[in-house]
């Protein structure tokens, strides 16, 4: 993939966040490729949770939650270190702690492990895959899969 790639399906995006919906024919004039060139962009894009392709149109995902935790995060990346780090000062040792599936708490697994004897709790299939290696007691609650999330909700979480 080259560069100029990269910048066009940046700016794809951001119009579509922009617009809500643009048309594959609107997107190949307005950058002078072929039509193919941005389905494939538009290809990418979908592949990465960022939008929902349609025939012949490409449309903004305006759900959060439907984006995938992999694509989340990306998002806010360093801003997220900050605040993980900070929120993880406040965890003491043979403390338990509920972990929700949210991209944010995921950051802030890796300064979980030098406290001790942590019982953990959480509805995430994520965060209980990275954690099933550590040395802190997990217990991960049941109900129904969001596949998207990868988070287990409803009545019995």
């Amino acid at each position: 993939m080259t560069r100029k790639s990269e910048q066009r399906r940046k700016i794809i995006y951001e119009r579509i966040q922009r617009e809500g919906s643009v048309k594959v024919t609107e997107l190949s004039n307005d950058y002078n490729v072929s039509s193919e060139t941005i389905r494939k962009d538009l290809d990418v894009l979908c592949e990465q949770g960022k939008i929902e392709k349609k025939h012949g149109s490409a449309n903004r995902i305006d759900k959060y939650s439907h984006i995938p935790l992999r694509v989340k995060r990306e998002d806010h990346r360093e801003e997220k270190i900050r605040m993980a780090a900070c929120a993880s000062k406040l965890i003491e040792d043979y403390q338990t702690i509920w972990l929700d599936a949210g991209s944010s708490v995921y950051t802030m697994l890796r300064f979980l492990s030098p406290r001790k004897n942590l019982t953990i709790d959480t509805n995430s299939i994520e965060i209980a895959t990275a954690l099933a290696g550590s040395h802190h007691r997990l217990i991960v609650v049941g109900g129904l899969l969001e596949p998207i999330g990868q988070s287990l909700v409803g009545p019995f979480a």
